[in-house]
């Protein structure tokens, strides 16, 4: 019982990751700039391949691996709760 609700938890917070980056990204899509994870002090928060291609490489490989990680995370809770189902019947 214990494993299951942890495998629940899992999943929600990459569920969580998956939302977070590819909000992110779909944004960028929409708009071409990417938002910043940090506060900038003296820059935009908001930034793109114009601006800076090396900070915006960064942000894009971080939510990038927000959403794989993500994917991999949901992946791996799925197959351990039907591990748990299969060995209940």
């Amino acid at each position: 019982m214990k494993r299951s609700v942890l495998s629940l938890l899992l999943a929600a917070f990459c569920v969580a990751l998956v939302y977070a980056g590819g909000l992110r990204l779909y944004d960028w899509y929409g708009t071409g700039q990417l938002a910043m994870h940090r506060e900038m002090l003296n820059a935009p928060d908001h930034i793109s391949w114009a601006i800076d291609p090396v900070l915006f490489t960064g942000e894009f490989a971080l939510n990038i691996f927000l959403v794989v990680m993500g994917f991999i995370g949901i992946g791996s809770a799925c197959q351990d709760l039907s591990r748990q189902f299969r060995r209940i019947d």
